[in-house]
């Protein structure tokens, strides 16, 4: 647990617990601000049927998680930021801006359209469009009242699968934080 980012003072705990009540404990006794996880190895068989630590502390936890998967080699400076119409992902977008306050959060939106071979059967921007304007209306009206940090850009819509946009987003901006709150599903909904 470290006191303060800023003078980078650790010091290690050894608890023997359940992972996910052991680590909520220790955070509400130092009232964390965010906790931190690294990459465990991988357990397919028992993550399969749990989900992993990550998984289970994340949908748990009240405060915000940062799950590092490659050593650091600085400060973010490219945070993504995926908007889903609900409050965790501002409270995401708030945790990304205290963490890294000197980045731009580049903000996403991803529009689902299923059956697209039905809604879209020629898979032309002409036949998204209309699904691009609805989402970009029903993303204006919630971002009017969502007050996300002035660190985020104004979302972009793409459409796809979140994953998809996501990885599309991650590489158009060279994204080295992904940003995400627990998923809620929320009206309006994002998806068609």
């Amino acid at each position: 647990h470290c006191t303060s980012l800023s003078k980078r003072s650790c010091h290690a705990m050894v608890k023997v617990d359940d992972p996910i009540s052991g680590i909520h404990s220790v955070a509400d006794d130092v009232d964390a601000d965010v906790v931190v996880l690294g990459v465990h190895r991988p357990r397919p068989f028992f993550d399969l049927f749990s989900g992993s630590t990550l998984e289970r502390l994340g949908r748990a936890s009240e405060r915000p998680v940062l799950l590092v998967r490659d050593p650091a080699s600085g400060q973010y400076q490219n945070p993504v930021c995926g908007i889903d119409f609900s409050a965790s992902c501002v409270e995401a977008a708030r945790s990304c801006a205290m963490l890294v306050p000197e980045a731009r959060i580049s903000t996403f939106f991803a529009v689902h359209i299923p059956f697209k071979g039905f809604l879209a059967p020629g898979g032309t921007p002409a036949e998204f469009q209309p699904y691009i304007e609805d989402a970009k209306r029903r993303l204006d009206t919630w971002l009017s009242t969502a007050d996300l940090p002035e660190q985020c850009t104004p979302p972009e819509v793409l459409v796809g699968e979140v994953q998809d946009a996501l990885n599309r987003m991650l590489k158009k901006v060279n994204g080295d934080l992904i940003v995400v709150g627990a998923h809620g599903r929320v009206s309006p909904s994002p998806t068609y």
